[in-house]
């Protein structure tokens, strides 16, 4: 056992203080403070809700689980001031230099650990001490413990990875018995070892005061800590064969997975489309390509600093190129099961995972041949746990829920029906790792379960992109970010990048400054753009949405969405900051971003080439709007200094009916889908917009199903309860100007009416010179009705029924002898 007592300063910087925790204050505090202007006025101002419940709130704040208080009370620093002075005498007498110390004489501490039977990387830590010091709660009501990779790593140089305050983890007891449990879930970065320090005295959250290192464990090892874990599959373009007379890039599904060995040791995928156990048929692909990055490649402190961690090594394999004609597979998606290998692996030990569906995209035949198309969208996720302890930092711990909710729905759709769940979009915000490199691995076990399974796509937000100005690499001046916030942790786009491939058409050239593209998968045409870099007019991401949008086949993909991160639509209290004005900066706020995309991409883009629909993050709510076409003049655009509210001229041209419906929209749908785990934030302290359908405060996720051509329905399904719908929502239309198949329907239906009309005049012109068979005529009508359909119901209930014309002539008929009674 190693103990020791010994005093450090946690580094300190000045990035960390715009992390999440510290946004959702200040949020709250503006919140306060216009509460307090509006009351002098004489009017009730609105409260910021806290929407996690008091126990949920210590277990996952820091400041919460200790007393503040005591870092100014002067008598507790002079007790500590003492026991410290006590301590520096004792170590002195012993010869020992400051450091950790190999013995500790009084055993006031200790800290064992126990993992469970055949793996290593469930552990136990018990943390016990003297019973002199227990119902201490000035000494003990701080203590919080840490796990560190490697053993003995330099606490003064490098986070944690893990960490759990006791008193809040053991409710109050650790104070009282002097001894805690910690259940600890370890994940493997690429380094041999773990071992878990105890920390006294407080400290605050993004400050790091002043730390007690009070003892440290023995080091635990990890067996397979280099082995290629967490893979999920992406989908590409790169450049085709040598043997290829084309020079497109081509479109190809491919799993990426991370492990600490090189390209060296042949990185590689082994695959088959059976999923017997015992057969050998394994198809092998070596790694196309292996990337990491270094502090070099990052821009600032905590990334280049305390925060971090080499990433070991991302490899990449095809599966397949998206060649395939669809109607080989009419019979169903052809199933594919994989495992990850290099030279030092033993393949009969590797997990096998299951299933890749083949066909996801589509291909270059009519979409007639596509079956329904249902993919999953969200943004704002983070990283949560389901041990005691929590990422450093802090940040969605929700996440897990929504992420195991997911999971069970992937697993459900996948296994039960003829369609399978083609892909998931995960719009910005991810891990919030923030600079701190440990929480992407703990963020890409967190979503192995379903990312191993279906394609995942993402863009960029503030907290993997936004950097100050400053701090932006000379390669890369032109590309900063818009805002100049310091919302990635000095991170900067580069892990992400690295960690998530997209189908980017100049990624290779451009690196992380090129995060938008193009994709279709099934009926849908995705285009992803990054409301972090310049998209105004005239941009090079203007360009390519606009050459994106009007170059999309609607017979082949007659559904079109748009996704970025900050929300391009949003009923948001969160006004200009005059210190953007001041500093001549881009607005970053929710209104002031709005405002941007309304003018530049909206109308030009968005309403010109049909978009269908939108999607947002960085909001954290679930918002539904009406079909939005644009402020309808110049004075109602919504003003640096006023925020958009109940009264104006809106630009909704049609809201959904009783049944949520929309029919033959006219303009996109806009949806905000911030509910991915990140901490729920109300930022509307009035009643909502006039374009602001619905607003929710949960957890959850969009499961989109493109049924046909004309046919697309939407649910809100809640992160806890993956059968449980929060909002839904039916796009029906009857034309669409952009397909021809429909002109042609117009045609036919115009020939037919013409046809019918004729036929018509015949028939009068017929009973004109033989009145005597009205009779006849009417006995033969009336028995060759048929059923004809009618609308009805909502989203759950169908989109229509038969209804028999005799029964609703006999109604009609019954309604004229009411008449004709007086009854009506």
């Amino acid at each position: 056992m190693l103990k020791s007592s010994s005093r450090f300063f946690f580094p300190t910087w000045e990035d960390d203080d715009d992390d999440e925790e510290e946004e959702n204050d200040t949020k709250k505090s503006r919140t306060n403070d216009d509460d307090e202007k509006e009351k002098k006025n004489g009017k009730q101002g609105g409260k910021t809700q806290n929407f996690f419940c008091d126990e949920d709130a210590k277990r996952h704040n820091a400041l919460l689980a200790i007393d503040i208080q005591r870092l100014s009370d002067e008598s507790f620093n002079t007790k500590k001031k003492k026991m410290m002075s006590q301590q520096q005498e004792e170590k002195k007498k012993r010869g020992q230099e400051d450091g950790f110390l190999i013995d500790d004489e009084d055993g006031a501490y200790t800290v064992t650990v126990e993992s469970a039977e055949g793996d290593a990387r469930h552990v136990t830590v018990t943390v016990t001490t003297s019973s002199e010091q227990r119902g201490n709660e000035t000494l003990l009501g701080s203590h919080w413990i840490a796990a560190y990779s490697p053993a003995r790593a330099d606490v003064k140089a490098i986070a944690p990875i893990k960490y759990a305050i006791l008193n809040a983890v053991s409710k109050g007891r650790y104070v009282e018995t002097g001894a805690v449990e910690v259940r600890f879930k370890l994940t493997s970065v690429r380094e041999e070892t773990y071992d878990f320090v105890l920390f006294g005295d407080s400290w605050m959250w993004k400050h790091y005061n002043r730390a007690e290192v009070l003892a440290r464990s023995e080091a635990i090892n990890l067996v397979g800590y280099l082995e290629p874990a967490h893979p999920r599959v992406v989908l590409v373009k790169t450049p085709p064969s040598s043997s290829s007379s084309s020079s497109d890039l081509v479109r190809r599904v491919a799993i990426t997975w991370n492990s600490g060995r090189d390209a060296s040791s042949t990185p590689r995928i082994e695959w088959r489309t059976n999923t017997n156990e015992t057969s050998t048929n394994w198809n092998e692909v070596v790694a196309t390509k292996t990337e990491t990055y270094g502090k070099e490649d990052l821009c600032h402190a905590p990334a280049t600093t305390f925060g971090f961690r080499s990433p070991g090594y991302v490899h990449t394999s095809i599966l397949y190129d998206v060649s395939v004609d669809l109607t080989s597979h009419a019979n169903g998606f052809e199933k594919i099961e994989y495992r990850l290998l290099d030279d030092a692996t033993e393949p009969e030990k590797q997990e096998i995972y299951c299933c890749v569906y083949k066909p996801i995209l589509q291909s270059s035949s009519s979409s007639s041949t596509t079956r329904e198309t249902e993919l999953l969208f969200f943004g704002d996720m983070g990283r949560g746990s389901v041990d005691d302890a929590e990422t450093w930092h802090i940040s969605g711990s929700p996440a897990w829920n929504v992420s195991d909710s997911i999971a069970r729905h992937v697993n459900v759709v996948n296994k039960n029906s003829s369609s399978k769940v083609q892909g998931v979009f995960l719009f910005g915000d991810l891990s919030y790792a923030k600079g701190y490199a440990s929480v992407w691995d703990e963020f890409l076990a967190q979503i192995t379960p379903w990312a191993s399974q279906i394609p995942l796509l993402t863009n960029q937000g503030n907290h993997e992109y936004d950097t100050e100005v400053e701090f932006w690499p000379e390669t890369r001046k032109g590309f900063e970010d818009l805002y100049g916030g310091n919302d990635s942790g000095g991170e900067c786009g580069v892990a992400a990048t690295v960690l998530f491939p997209t189908p980017r058409d100049d990624k290779e050239t451009i690196g992380a400054d090129s995060d938008w593209f193009k994709t279709e998968i099934g009926l849908v045409s995705i285009v992803s753009m990054n409301t972090e870099a310049d998209f105004k007019v005239g941009s090079r991401q203007y360009v390519f949405l606009e050459e994106a949008l009007k170059n999309i086949d609607r017979t082949r993909t007659p559904w079109v969405i748009v996704t970025g991160h900050r929300p391009g639509l949003v009923d948001s209290d969160e006004k200009p900051d005059p210190d953007d004005h001041e500093s001549n900066r881009i607005e970053s706020t929710d209104i002031g971003v709005m405002n941007m995309i309304q003018d530049h991409l909206w109308e030009n883009l968005f309403l010109k080439y049909n978009v269908d629909l939108t999607f947002w993050g960085h909001h954290h709510v679930y918002q539904r709007s009406c079909s939005w076409a644009k402020f309808n003049a110049s004075s109602d655009q919504i003003h640096p200094t006023e925020v958009y509210g109940i009264g104006r001229t809106n630009g909704c041209v049609q809201y959904s009916d009783a049944n949520n419906i929309y029919s033959n929209p006219k303009a996109p749908i806009s949806l905000v889908v911030g509910t991915g785990g990140a901490s729920l934030v109300k930022e509307l302290s009035r009643p909502k917009s006039e374009f602001n359908e619905i607003t929710l405060y949960a957890h959850g996720y969009i499961d989109l199903i493109a049924h046909n051509s004309t046919s697309l329905h939407c649910k809100f399904i809640d992160g806890m309860d993956e059968n449980s719908v929060l909002d839904e929502f039916v796009i029906l239309r009857t034309t669409d100007k952009n397909d021809t198949r429909y002109e042609n329907l117009l045609k036919i239906g115009f020939a037919s009416v013409v046809l019918l009309i004729a036929c018509l005049a015949l028939a009068v012109a017929y009973r004109f010179f033989h009145p005597c068979s009205s009779k006849s005529s009417s006995s033969s009508t009336s028995s060759s009705r048929r059923s004809r359909p009618r609308p009805f119901g909502g989203p759950t209930g169908g989109f229509t029924k038969l209804v028999d014309d005799d029964e609703e002539e006999e109604e009609e008929e019954d309604e004229d002898e009411e008449i004709e009674m007086g009854q009506i």
